[in-house]
């Protein structure tokens, strides 16, 4: 599994750059929140020791990858609107995200069959160990992207839901 770390405090600004920290505290990934060449909000994720870009968030939840391909689309979905469901450009279900009752708790899942599979989650913790600052834990499950999971995770806490970040 992987686990990764992103501060809360920042998240909720209107523009931020944060590590993204390995479970042990070293900087892995950068996340930065900053206007697009449309002028729009947009999440980049970047590769942080080389700064090469990995993976884009637009506003419109579109997520690109490092070429600017669209990869797929979240969009709300499920009766009340209570989920987000990653569609590829053929408006295939990747993955659905399932916002939790406690604010930064969110789990990842796709379907497979009748039976849904845990594919990653994020949970709000306090400060503690390397970690100085509160921070959502990502637990990535073997064989999963985990750029992939941290653009939806951004996506949602950033861009989609209200009170971003909190």
């Amino acid at each position: 599994r992987t686990r990764l770390a992103i501060p809360v405090e920042p998240l909720a600004d209107d523009s931020f750059e944060v590590d993204v920290l390995g479970i042990s505290g070293v900087p892995l990934l950068c996340a930065a929140l900053a206007a697009g060449s449309d002028g729009m909000p947009e999440v980049q994720i970047s590769l942080n020791s080389a700064g090469m870009l990995l993976a884009v968030v637009k506003s419109s939840l579109q997520l690109l990858n490092a070429q600017g391909t669209l990869f797929g689309t979240l969009a709300r979905s499920g009766d009340a609107g209570d989920r987000f469901t990653l569609r590829d450009p053929r408006g295939r279900s990747l993955l659905t995200l399932l916002p939790g009752d406690d604010a930064g708790e969110v789990k990842m899942i796709s379907q497979i069959g009748a039976r849904q599979v845990e594919r990653a989650s994020m949970i709000r913790r306090a400060p503690g160990g390397r970690l100085p600052a509160e921070h959502y834990e990502i637990v990535v499950s073997p064989g999963v992207d985990a750029v992939l999971v941290l653009a939806c995770f951004l996506a949602l806490v950033v861009l989609a839901l209200p009170g971003r970040g909190r």
